[in-house]
């Protein structure tokens, strides 16, 4: 819970992007601690595989950590949908 809080809070202004290093449940804090500022800023977000499923980053083909911090160096963008499922 701290990474979104931390995200849903934090100044964006000072930054152009934010890394997130961890599994999926890192993943989902960020994510949704961005979807849910106050003020509706974004930033890409670089995903870092460190967890023990890193499900989210094996389906984005970052399946080592390497790979990661590779397209964040090069500033490459992969745009992928989120969205909200109800029954």
């Amino acid at each position: 819970m701290d990474a979104f809080r931390f995200i849903k809070d934090f100044d964006i202004d000072e930054f152009s992007s934010i890394m997130a290093v961890g599994g999926d449940g890192t993943c989902h804090e960020v994510l949704n601690g961005m979807m849910l500022r106050k003020d509706k800023k974004k930033l890409p977000i670089c995903f870092i595989p460190n967890g023990t499923g890193n499900d989210l980053c094996g389906a984005l083909s970052l399946d080592e950590f390497e790979t990661g911090l590779n397209y964040f160096i090069k500033g490459d963008i992969v745009k992928i949908d989120i969205f909200k499922a109800l029954l």
